[in-house]
């Protein structure tokens, strides 16, 4: 189980382009309840839009990209710990 604080990335895709997305976990939003019904959104931030009509079968996690008040809500099987990569030399 992932935890609130830790970095974690996800494969994103739009308009025929897929790309990587990093960021922290800011919330945990239980099975089976939707982000805005469990009230688990963080004040001062949003869902990003169209992130999701329906509560999720699994336990789900909102995810701050940047310095962004608009939270991803990625699919639970899709995110994974992040990367470090080594410092530029």
């Amino acid at each position: 189980m992932l935890k609130v604080g830790q970095a974690v990335e996800w494969a994103s895709q739009a308009r025929g382009t897929s790309r990587i997305k990093k960021g922290v976990i800011v919330a945990i939003v239980p099975s089976h309840q939707h982000p805005h019904v469990a009230n688990c959104i963080p004040e001062g931030c949003k869902l990003m839009p169209g992130a999701g009509k329906f509560a999720r079968h699994q336990v789900s996690y909102l995810v701050q990209v940047g310095k962004s008040t608009t939270l991803f809500w990625p699919k639970t099987p899709y995110l994974k710990e992040a990367t470090c990569r080594s410092p530029k030399r």
